[in-house]
């Protein structure tokens, strides 16, 4: 298909989807959430989630409770 026609080309980058799925579990009535929780609600591996919240965590997208147990 030329470019151009038909459906638009779907880009992915699965880290970038990952990312935002681990914001959108956050939500005003669930502020706080444990890597447990995380990896619960969106089906990610726990190192895989460690990962990305690490990353969100440095670029200030998400921080941690005092007691380092929660996001």
């Amino acid at each position: 298909m030329a470019r151009g026609e038909g459906e638009r080309r779907s880009y992915q980058v699965q880290s970038l989807e990952r990312a935002l799925g681990i914001l959108g579990c956050f939500t005003l009535r669930r502020p706080e959430l444990s890597l447990i929780e995380i990896c619960e609600l969106t089906r990610l591996p726990k190192p895989t989630a460690f990962r990305l919240l690490s990353v969100l965590e440095r670029a200030r997208y998400v921080g941690r409770t005092p007691d380092g147990q929660r996001y």
